[in-house]
């Protein structure tokens, strides 16, 4: 991500570039998928991004 936004404004420093993702995060732990596609819930199991076990 930060390569990405570097690439679209190299002016952007590391500090601003860290402020920005922090203030534009989504917490995805309570996992709910988007609702236009299956709003489906979370459930136990390997999280696949991450590699964890979640429950």
């Amino acid at each position: 991500m930060f390569a990405l936004m570097r690439q679209a404004n190299f002016d952007l420093s590391h500090t601003r570039i860290k402020q920005i993702l922090q203030h534009t995060i989504t917490d995805v732990s309570k996992g709910v998928s988007n609702p236009c596609s299956s709003d489906a819930s979370d459930r136990d199991g390997l999280d696949l991004a991450s590699g964890l076990w979640c429950s």
